[in-house]
């Protein structure tokens, strides 16, 4: 992650990007609201429906907002708890920990590519799909309760 923000800093410095751009509405790594922290570290399936359902333009949200955030939310939560639980199985027989860490890095990598069209229906410009992927990936419930902030923030 430093190489990626190196990279942005001196882009920054070049004038290539503008250093006073739109952002999130609250940094990353952000205890401002421990309890949803808390939810998103073991439920992180339920805000990440509720942010589609807000956000729309996701796959299902042709049959309707909620119906959109019902099955991500069940998508999420259950990719989650899969790649926790393969992991722990692991303990007994280490072949299904590359079982777990690999729905966990899909799940990041999910993560990601919604962080980056929240960012994009927002014009947030401080950040790039690598940089989502990797907060998304390192840091999944800071990540989930900055966007959800800044989505409840928009209403």
């Amino acid at each position: 992650m430093n190489a990626q923000s190196l990279y942005l800093l001196v882009r920054e410095e070049s004038g290539e990007l503008d250093a006073n751009r739109k952002a999130f509405s609250t940094f990353i790594v952000s205890f401002t609201d421990p309890v949803k922290l808390l939810l998103n570290t073991f439920v992180p399936g339920i805000p990440l429906g509720q942010i589609i359902s807000k956000m729309g333009g996701y796959p299902f949200y042709d049959l309707g907002p909620r119906c959109a955030g019902a099955v991500w939310t069940i998508f999420f939560q259950v990719l989650y708890m899969l790649a926790i639980i393969f992991t722990l199985v692991g303990i007994v027989l280490y072949h299904w920990v590359i079982v777990g860490l690999s729905l966990y890095l899909g799940f990041g990598f999910f993560v990601g590519f919604l962080r980056n069209w929240v960012r994009t229906k927002c014009k947030i410009l401080h950040g790039d799909l690598i940089t989502d992927c990797l907060v998304t990936v390192f840091l999944p419930m800071f990540a989930i309760t900055q966007m959800q902030i800044h989505v409840e923030d928009m209403s």
